[in-house]
């Protein structure tokens, strides 16, 4: 059982134990004890309790306990009275010692919740509130009492009396004083009904208190009403105009998390009256209208303007990281690249000053311009804006870098796609591959670069992908335009003294280039021959296959014929051999290397009746 049981607890002998004889089995004692051994929460509730208990029975309780109430608790014998809380000329309001020691120990053991407060807390508690809101030590005659603060302020330079109005300043201090206010409202209840004077002391009365706590609400609702509004305006005002000349300045040199920090602690702290960006003089960003502003949803949103870009300088950051993955990839794998005699990067290439961007765009390939067109998105368009304005005829340059990189910055990553020769066309400014290509048009050399490498997508899928299906088998006369494209594709593709797309394959895509050239042109021939066929009904398409035209002579898209007693199926033109062929009806039907209609016979185990339809492998009647 441990020590400090209930039974112990049970057998102390009065009220009027102290908090030591409580909590310990040992034999009584009538002092405190200085040190307290670990106690259970049952015997500090125990304590708490009997505390409680010997205030209702003086009459009294927490709440309207005053300076110099008395219990029985504690003292010598069970009929010596304790002063809770007293008041001493030349040392202040203070609880009555030997309490005051075993509420802390309590305290820091167990919360014990009374009627509505945590007894010793409150307890502990009241002293120190008392002498903030009553008490003045008087030290070289200086009052420091909130009774006395508030006075002072209702009384002095921020408080206009012939306009009955706080200044700002003034506001701001009646914020603070408020603040202890409603710290210390459960101990208005514990003021003393009349003033306490001693000789060198005083603490101020219920009403004394009362009356500075109602000037000072009523001040701070006034200024609320009357001045709050104008003054925010003006304070808001100075920021929106210390925002736009941060943005302005700091933007041109770049902007950076510090800089901005910097300018947020300015703003905290009132020290931006004399700075960089002080274009006008913020008279209204003082520290004391920031503490009074802080919370109000327009200053936050303001405030969150300088903050948010934190976003940007992280992107901004990792753009310009030299060894980002669009940068390595420009920089790192080396090949000999078309006029080049050495083995070299891709930037190296595109920065190559002896070759002009008709090169450039004559032997670019999907591989090279997936790069270029990563570090255009993933770096460029980060720290660069492109934008232009059309004036009179012609689009004049408008491209702006962002506030949170510096010129040096902007023109380094540049450098990596455009040659640093202002001479070449294509580097004619700083944007080298961004400059405006077209002024009537407002063009710039990467969007024909874009523009080029989808024309010759375009081309590789027009003899690839659109022609995938078409056989010299199946092709009809409705697929003429597919053919004519991949034609047309397959020239720009393949004719190295004409064609615009000769050098922008890679090696895999020449392969497929040179089967399609094969392919386009045995498809081309079997076209032509639909031509001299055009008649209406059969003809011999050689190898033992027959094609079929309608009575118009184009190719009949699908359909039974009868030949005779013999039924064949066409479909796109030509003549089905050596087939299942499932209708729409559900039923299965076989054609014979002839292509004839199978009829009252088994092909592959599988019964076929007098109708040519199938029925099952073990049917034959």
């Amino acid at each position: 059982m441990n020590k400090y049981s209930s039974k112990a607890v049970k057998t102390a002998a009065t009220v009027g134990m102290s908090l030591a004889m409580v909590l310990s089995n040992a034999a009584p004692v009538l002092a405190y004890t200085t040190q307290m051994p670990t106690e259970t929460t049952t015997t500090a509730e125990n304590f708490i309790g009997k505390f409680n208990d010997a205030l209702a029975d003086a009459g009294l309780s927490l709440e309207n306990l005053q300076i110099g109430d008395k219990i029985k608790f504690g003292g010598a014998t069970p009929d010596e009275e304790v002063e809770i809380v007293k008041f001493t000329t030349g040392t202040g309001i203070e609880v009555e010692s030997t309490l005051k020691a075993d509420f802390t120990k309590v305290a820091n053991l167990v919360t014990y919740k009374g009627d509505s407060y945590n007894t010793a807390d409150y307890v502990l508690g009241l002293a120190n509130a008392l002498t903030r809101m009553a008490y003045v030590e008087n030290t070289e005659s200086k009052d420091e009492s909130l009774v006395a603060d508030i006075n002072a302020l209702m009384n002095g330079a921020n408080y206009d009396k012939e306009e009955e109005m706080l200044t700002i300043t003034g506001y701001n201090a009646a914020l603070t004083l408020k603040k202890d206010i409603d710290k210390y409202e459960k101990y208005e209840g514990n003021l003393p009904e009349n003033p306490i004077d001693g000789t060198d002391d005083k603490v101020y009365s219920a009403e004394e208190y009362s009356t500075a706590k109602e000037q000072l609400l009523e001040a701070i609702s006034n200024f609320q009403a009357d001045n709050f509004g104008e003054t925010l305006d003006k304070y808001l005002t100075d920021l929106e105009k210390l925002y736009d000349n941060f943005v302005d300045y700091q933007g041109e040199i770049g902007i950076t998390k510090s800089s901005v920090d910097t300018v947020v602690k300015g703003i905290k702290n009132g020290t931006y009256a004399t700075t960089a960006y002080n274009k006008v003089k913020y008279s209204n960003l003082t520290k004391e209208n920031y503490e009074v502003f802080k919370e109000e949803d327009s200053v936050v949103e303001l405030l969150e303007q300088f903050t948010t870009g934190y976003d940007n300088i992280a992107d901004v950051k990792e753009a310009l990281d030299a060894k980002n993955e669009y940068t390595t990839a420009l920089t790192k794998d080396k090949a000999k690249y078309p006029g080049s005699t050495t083995k070299i990067s891709l930037s190296a290439w595109l920065t190559n000053e002896d070759i002009d961007f008709d090169f450039v765009l004559e032997n670019m390939t999907d591989e090279m311009f997936a790069i270029i067109k990563d570090y255009k998105e993933n770096v460029i368009d980060v720290i660069l804006a492109l934008d232009s304005k059309k004036v009179g005829s012609t689009y004049v340059e408008k491209s702006e870098k962002s506030a949170y990189v510096t010129d040096s910055d902007l023109a380094k990553m540049l450098k990596y796609v455009a040659p640093s020769d202002k001479s070449v066309e294509i580097a004619s400014n700083k944007f080298g591959l961004f400059t405006i290509s077209d002024k009537k048009e407002g063009t710039r050399y990467y969007d024909d670069l874009v523009s080029h490498m989808e024309e010759v997508a375009t081309a590789l899928k027009a003899v690839t992908t659109d022609i995938a299906k078409l056989t010299p088998a199946n092709i009809k006369t409705t697929d003429k335009a597919l053919l004519e494209a991949a034609e047309d594709a397959i020239f720009e593709l393949t004719s190295v003294s004409k064609g615009d797309y000769v050098h922008n394959l890679t090696a895999g895509q020449e392969k497929e280039v040179r089967a399609a050239e094969a392919k386009i042109t045995n498809l081309r021939e079997a076209f032509d021959n639909l031509g001299t066929t055009n008649v209406a009904g059969w003809y011999d398409m050689g190898n033992g296959n027959w094609g079929y035209n309608n009575e118009d002579g184009t190719p009949a898209a699908y359909k039974w014929v009868a030949s005779g007693a013999d039924w064949y199926m066409i479909k796109d033109g030509k003549m089905l051999r050596n087939t299942w062929l499932a209708t729409d009806g559900g039923r299965w039907y076989y054609l014979d290397n002839a292509g004839k209609m199978v009829t009252n016979q088994s092909v592959d185990g599988c019964w076929i009746n007098s109708y040519g339809v199938y029925m099952s492998p073990s049917y034959n009647g």
